[in-house]
C-alpha cells in the first residue's frame, strides 16, 4: 500500500490484522459520557418513527399545511403528542450532538486515527441542523412562515451568490407554495438518505475504533482495560432509553404550540428562532449596530461562523502534538471554551431580548377561546360586530376597518385584529409586563394611550365590559375563514 493508502487504511480501522474483539474489556474511564452518541442515534430513530406517523396525514401545501397539523394535533389520537415528541425530540438530539461534540473535542479525540470520524461528526451536525431549518417551515403557521423568510434572508446577505441561493430555497422571491414543497422535499426525501449517509459511516467508524482511551500524563502507564462490556452495554441501553422516557416527559409537560396560520401580511409578527439559532441572530442583531462595519451584514453571517466552522474542522492538523489532556492543550482548550461561552452569552441574550407575539395561548383570541382549545362562539362573534357599529362615544366602524364588514379606512385596519401582537401598544414599555386582554382594555379605557393618538376614550359606563369583550372576540376571527359565517353584509 502506498502512503496515501495506509493512511486512509488506518483511519477506516481496517489495518491488516487488527480486527476488533467487541467482547474485550474497556479501558478505565470509559463511562456515561461516551453514551452521547448511541443517545442521538436513538433519538434519529425516535424522530423518524414520529416523523412518519405524522407524514401520513400532513399536505404539504399552503392551503392545507396549517389544517392538516391542526388535524394533527386535535383530531388523530395521541397527535399531539406525537407532534410534541418529534419537536422536543429535535432540540434535545441537537444538545446531545452538541455535548458530543463538547467531550469529543476536550478528550482530543479527533485525533489520529479519528480524523475522519471527527469530520463525519461535523458533517452530521450540520445535516440535522438543516433538518431543523427546514422542518419548521412545514406548520405553516406564522413563527414558521416569518422564521424562514428572515432565515432565508439571512442567506441572501452572502455577497454574489447569496440572492441565487434566497431564490433557489424559495424557488422564487416570495416564500410560498413552492417553498414549502422544496422545504417538505428536502427534509422527508433529501436530508435524510445524505444522514443514513453520513450517520452510518460515522457510526461504523466509531465502532472500529473504539471509545477514546482517557488521557493519562507523559510517561504514565495506561489505565487497565477492566471495565465489563456488559457494564458498558448497559450503560449504552439505559442512554437510548432515557432520552425516550425525557422526549416523552417534555412532550407532555410543554405540548408544543401551532401558532396562527401563516399571515404575510401581519407585519407585527416577530419572528422566533429556534433555540440552536438564537446565537445566529442575536450576532447579526449586535453585529448591525456597529458603525461602518455594521453594514457589511455577510461578515456576521458568513465570515464569523465559517471561522468558527473551519476552526473545528481544521483542529486534527492544529493541533498535531501527541498530547490529548485538556491541561497540555491551553491554546485550543481556550479557544474552543471562550467560542462557547460566546454561544452561549448570545443564545441567553436572543431568549431575554425575544419580542412577546400572540399566539392561540396567549392573545386577545385566548381569552374567548380555552387558550385556543375551543371555537369563538358564534353569538359571542355577531354581538361584537352588532357593539363595533353602535359603540359609543364614536362607533369603531366610523373610523377602522374590519373584514369585509366595515370599510372605514380612516386609521389602523382592525381585521383579526385578535391575533396580533398589538403593535401600538407594547410601544409603551409598561403594557410589556401586561396580559394582552389587560392591554387592550387599558388602552380602550383610555390608561394607556401614546400621546399622539386621536383615539376617543371609551369608559366603561358608556361601552360596558360585556360589549367590549363581544367586540374582542369578534375582532378575534381568523380572517380566512369567518366564525360566524353570512354576518358580512347580512
Amino acid at each position: 500500500m502506498g502512503k496515501l493508502g495506509r493512511w486512509f487504511a488506518e483511519r477506516l480501522g481496517s489495518r491488516p490484522g487488527e480486527t476488533p474483539i467487541p467482547t474485550s474489556p474497556l479501558p478505565r474511564g470509559v463511562g456515561w459520557g461516551h453514551t452521547l452518541g448511541t443517545a442521538a442515534l436513538s433519538l434519529l430513530l425516535l424522530l423518524a418513527i414520529t416523523g412518519i406517523f405524522q407524514g401520513l396525514y400532513f399536505s404539504p401545501h399552503p392551503e392545507a399545511a396549517w389544517q392538516s397539523v391542526r388535524f394533527i394535533d386535535h383530531d388523530v389520537p395521541f397527535g399531539r403528542l406525537v407532534r410534541g415528541v418529534h419537536h422536543h425530540g429535535a432540540s434535545l438530539l441537537i444538545l446531545v450532538l452538541i455535548l458530543h461534540l463538547g467531550r469529543t473535542f476536550w478528550h482530543a479525540a479527533y485525533k489520529p486515527p479519528r480524523e475522519l470520524t471527527w469530520l463525519l461528526g461535523l458533517a452530521l451536525l450540520g445535516l440535522v441542523l438543516a433538518f431543523g431549518l427546514t422542518g419548521v417551515l412545514l406548520p405553516w403557521d406564522q413563527n414558521a412562515y416569518w422564521g424562514t423568510r428572515v432565515r432565508t434572508d439571512i442567506v441572501a446577505s452572502v455577497p454574489g451568490v447569496g440572492a441565487a441561493i434566497r431564490s433557489l430555497l424559495r424557488g422564487g422571491d416570495p416564500v410560498g407554495a413552492l417553498t414549502l414543497t422544496r422545504f417538505y422535499g428536502m427534509h422527508t426525501l433529501l436530508l435524510p438518505a445524505l444522514l443514513l449517509a453520513v450517520g452510518g459511516a460515522h457510526a461504523w467508524l466509531a465502532w472500529r475504533h473504539g471509545p477514546t482511551v482517557p488521557s493519562v500524563p507523559a510517561g504514565a502507564a495506561a489505565p487497565p482495560a477492566d471495565v465489563p462490556r456488559e457494564r458498558d452495554l448497559a450503560r449504552h441501553a439505559a442512554a437510548a432509553l432515557g432520552v425516550w422516557v425525557l422526549a416523552y416527559a417534555l412532550a407532555i409537560l410543554r405540548p408544543v404550540e401551532l401558532e396562527f396560520r401563516a399571515d404575510p401580511a401581519d407585519v407585527s409578527y416577530h419572528a422566533h428562532p429556534e433555540w440552536y439559532f438564537l446565537f445566529l441572530n442575536q450576532l447579526i442583531q449586535l453585529w448591525s449596530r456597529l458603525p461602518v462595519v455594521g453594514k457589511q451584514e455577510w461578515i456576521a453571517t458568513l465570515l464569523l461562523p465559517g471561522l468558527a466552522l473551519a476552526f473545528l474542522a481544521l483542529a486534527p492538523w492544529l493541533d498535531r502534538r501527541p498530547e490529548r489532556a485538556a491541561s497540555r492543550r491551553p491554546v485550543m482548550v481556550a479557544v474552543f471554551v471562550l467560542g462557547l461561552a460566546g454561544l452561549l452569552a448570545l443564545t441567553v441574550m436572543g431568549f431575554a431580548g425575544a419580542p412577546l407575539n400572540a399566539t392561540p395561548r396567549n392573545s386577545l383570541y385566548a381569552r374567548f377561546t380555552g387558550r385556543g382549545e375551543r371555537p369563538l362562539d358564534p353569538g359571542l362573534v355577531r354581538s361584537g360586530r352588532e357593539a363595533f357599529s353602535s359603540a359609543r362615544p364614536v362607533p369603531c366602524s366610523a373610523c377602522h376597518r374590519a373584514y369585509s364588514d366595515f370599510t372605514a379606512g380612516m386609521t389602523v385596519d382592525l381585521t383579526g385584529y385578535g391575533r396580533k401582537s398589538l403593535p401600538h401598544v407594547t410601544s409603551r414599555p409598561e403594557s410589556l409586563r401586561m396580559p394582552f386582554y389587560d392591554r387592550i382594555v387599558a388602552y380602550v379605557r383610555g390608561d394607556l394611550r401614546p400621546p399622539a393618538t386621536k383615539m376617543p376614550k371609551y369608559p366603561a359606563d358608556q361601552l360596558p365590559q360585556e360589549q367590549l369583550d363581544a367586540i374582542a372576540a369578534y375582532l378575534s376571527q381568523d380572517p380566512a375563514e369567518p366564525v360566524a359565517p353570512g354576518a358580512a353584509g347580512d
